[in-house]
């Protein structure tokens, strides 16, 4: 699939989602990881694992919602399918 095609091309490493998630929970998550791969110096691992957190307690809060504007559980099926192949430093 895309994820070796991108580390034959030489990436180092690739967030992939496992199976389709809501699109507010992707956007939620990969602009928290972005943000924690900022702020920790490049930890790609920890930086997921931040976000992942950071994405569970928004659905807690219920600030997250589906296209119909309702808010969504905290589901591992939502956060759970973000996963780090390659290096992840």
């Amino acid at each position: 699939g895309l994820t070796r095609a991108f580390l034959y091309a030489g990436t180092p490493s690739v967030v992939v989602s496992l199976w389709r998630v809501e699109d507010a929970v992707g956007r939620h998550l990969m602009e928290a990881f972005h943000r924690e791969l900022l702020a920790n110096g490049g930890r790609k691992a920890a930086a997921l694992r931040r976000a992942q957190l950071a994405t569970v307690a928004e659905l807690r809060a219920g600030r997250l919602r589906n296209a119909r504007g309702e808010p969504l559980t905290e589901s591992p099926l939502l956060w759970a399918s973000f996963v780090l192949v390659g290096e992840a430093t």
